[in-house]
């Protein structure tokens, strides 16, 4: 099924006149390094994103074999440097390094390329510096999704109680320095469920705890 998928992803890519390719390498906590590589493409006139594979990187992480993964994954499926409009990366110097990175490196593949710099990730480093009041808020918020979630009685009680309050959610979500998006999507869904930790809370006698949530600062 898998391989399939891949054919008709690839079959697409080559219908496409261009296309162009988002990479990020990251580290899991195996201390894997892998890179994951999406690409953007024209089909029938409307613009599509998906992955286009999952690569396991050597023994380093420059530039060159970032490169190589890429170059080796597109000579073997037949797609053409050519077609490459927009390369997006997340800032890494082995990415970006004007002579080695893997962009650099690109460019000599086909000099057109657009070389960006994720949004999303630029977002995420500038959510670090936090000022000490949000930090607090995030440590408190962060504390009661923990509270709920690393128990799995705890967990199931909470999810019996949305379902007895008919909410649309029934888990928190963790909060990991990892994905990129999960400290907003924590956030977000601790506040769709605030009257139900709220409720949770309190039925569980932690008064304390609940006393620092319902601040009006956290609100």
């Amino acid at each position: 099924m898998a391989a399939d998928v891949k054919h008709q992803l690839i079959v697409l890519l080559k219908e496409s006149p261009y296309f162009s390719l988002q990479c990020d390498e990251s580290t899991d906590v195996s201390q894997c390094a892998q890179l994951l590589v999406y690409c953007r493409f024209l089909n029938k006139n409307k613009l599509c994103e998906e992955l286009l594979f999952c690569q396991r990187l050597g023994e380093t992480c420059k530039g060159s074999d970032v490169f190589k993964l890429i170059d080796n994954f597109l000579g073997e499926n037949n797609l053409n440097w050519g077609n490459v409009v927009g390369i997006c990366t997340d800032g890494a110097p082995a990415m970006l390094v004007c002579r080695s990175g893997f962009l650099q490196l690109a460019k000599e593949k086909n000099p057109d390329i657009i070389g960006s710099h994720c949004m999303i990730h630029r977002e995420a480093l500038a959510s670090k510096t936090l000022t000490p009041e949000l930090q607090d808020v995030l440590k408190i918020c962060i504390k009661v999704v923990n509270a709920i979630k690393s128990s799995a009685l705890n967990t199931r009680l909470f999810e019996v109680l949305c379902s007895e309050m008919s909410s649309e959610h029934k888990t928190l979500l963790f909060h990991t320095e990892i994905r990129w998006l999960s400290k907003g999507n924590m956030l977000n869904r601790l506040y769709e469920l605030k009257n139900e930790v709220e409720i949770f809370l309190l039925s569980q006698e932690k008064n304390n705890l609940c006393d620092q949530f319902t601040n009006e600062k956290i609100v």
